[in-house]
């Protein structure tokens, strides 16, 4: 109880640090909180995740197959194990069959990206490395994979596909945090309603693992082809069910708008709760 309370506070500081610094969420999902039982166990295919966000963009538990399928036929367990060591808290743990997707649909369009300057993915991610896995993924067609050993953003909008690090950035079942923003602050025409956000939105990556910036500057381009699919966004895989995560996610959250370097306020918010834990199990 007294570390659930400790969490919590630590979750709304969070977001109000990111807030500040110009952060909309889009989704946060804890494993704990954010599915009404805060003890390890399996989720059945069907329950609600809970966003911890200010959005309200919850989920469901579900194996992905089709646009807006989130059936019943698969799970998701829960394991007591986070990058923190802290007891009692829970990650997901994903097979590469199953997934969590947002109820809702077009979370990250080229209209909404570029009123807001881009958009932040994060999380904590521990696998075995293996071929192509995606975790984070809007429509399909935009989002964070594993490729092997390093990091790929794949942007279909503008047949785009960006490889981060060297080999061996990820290593074997261990904890890494990781975030990438992709920032169109510099898009000319980057206006809701534009011709360019229609055919043309351009902007830059940075990829941040474990706290240092690996990549920045990588440039992509968007059309609307994930925005013409009406999908959902998919953690633990592409939302059609294919690409699967094989691993475990801990706290995996998207918002829109970007934090200019450096990144210790996203850190704080998204990038989370070390600071305050560390000091409580001290």
């Amino acid at each position: 109880m007294k570390t659930r309370t400790l969490l919590s506070t630590v979750a709304a500081f969070g977001l109000a640090t990111t807030a500040s610094a110009s952060l909309t969420p889009v989704f946060l999902y804890d494993a704990d909180g954010g599915t009404g039982s805060g003890t390890a166990g399996t989720l059945a295919g069907g329950t609600q995740i809970i966003d911890q966000s200010t959005a309200g963009n919850n989920g469901t538990v579900g194996a992905g197959v089709g646009s807006f399928d989130n059936s019943a036929g698969n799970t998701i367990d829960t394991v007591e194990d986070d990058p923190f060591n802290v007891a009692g808290e829970l990650s997901f743990s994903f097979t590469g069959a199953n997934r969590i997707n947002t109820n809702a649909i077009d979370l990250l369009t080229d209209d909404l990206i570029a009123a807001n300057g881009g958009y932040t993915m994060h999380t904590w991610i521990k696998t075995t490395p293996d071929g192509l896995q995606q975790f984070l993924a809007f429509a399909g067609t935009d989002g964070l994979t594993i490729n092997g050993d390093t990091l790929r953003t794949i942007n279909h909008r503008g047949s785009t596909v960006n490889d981060f690090g060297a080999a061996g950035l990820l290593t074997d079942n261990e904890w890494h945090e990781v975030e990438v923003r992709f920032d169109t602050s510099g898009d000319l025409d980057g206006t809701a309603g534009s011709t360019d956000v229609i055919a043309n939105l351009d902007g830059v990556y940075t990829v941040i693992v474990d706290g240092v910036v690996i990549s920045s500057g990588e440039t992509a381009s968007t059309g609307t082809f994930g925005d013409t699919l009406d999908r959902n966004i998919g953690v633990g895989g592409h939302s059609n069910g294919f690409d699967g995560f094989t691993g475990l996610l801990y706290n995996p959250s998207v918002s829109l708008g970007v934090v200019p370097e450096p990144s210790s306020l996203a850190l704080m918010g998204l990038g989370g709760f070390a600071m305050l834990r560390r000091r409580r199990n001290g």
